[in-house]
């Protein structure tokens, strides 16, 4: 019994400056990791919110060939919302990789829920895109909705003046 605790005793005072180090080696390493995986989820993100940005902008100049003015209007709109998004995630991004730079994990993590936050924004901002109904190539737009169309059939069978 004696014998263990002087082993131990003998451990803690050889090993005792150095331990710390020995836990601190392991944090970088999980650090690096984390900078590295945090680089390629970033540039992922926002590949996939350029793509967006382009469909939606795509769509938008289909649209002003061939859609009338509420549709263009509303595509309009959605490609400003995507466009911001997209420069908002860019910014965070940058802030992120900064601040991982900086070894502050806290700012850094921070800015990557805000980047995702500004995905969730841009999808809604192309579904909303979906939803203004650009025509297809060669269909002919409806007539507005402010304009009324009549249209009178009269009855062959009935007496004129009866």
């Amino acid at each position: 019994m004696r014998r263990a605790s002087f082993a131990l005793a003998v451990v803690v005072v050889l090993l005792g400056p150095v331990a710390p180090r020995l836990v601190c080696a392991e944090e970088p390493s999980r650090a690096a990791e984390e900078i590295v995986q945090a680089r390629g989820e970033i540039g992922v993100t926002l590949d996939r919110m350029g793509g967006r940005a382009h469909r939606v902008r795509d769509m938008l100049r289909t649209a002003r060939r061939h859609s009338p003015a509420a549709v263009i209007t509303c595509l309009d709109e959605s490609l400003s919302r995507s466009d911001v998004a997209l420069r908002n995630a860019r910014a965070l991004g940058s802030q992120s990789i900064d601040a991982y730079a900086r070894g502050d994990l806290e700012e850094a993590r921070s800015s990557r829920h805000r980047m995702v936050e500004q995905e969730i924004a841009q999808l809604a901002a192309e579904r909303a895109a979906w939803s203004c109904k650009p025509l297809a190539v060669g269909q002919k737009p409806k007539p507005e909705p402010s304009k009324t169309t009549v249209r009178v059939e009269v009855d062959p069978h009935i007496a004129p003046g009866s």
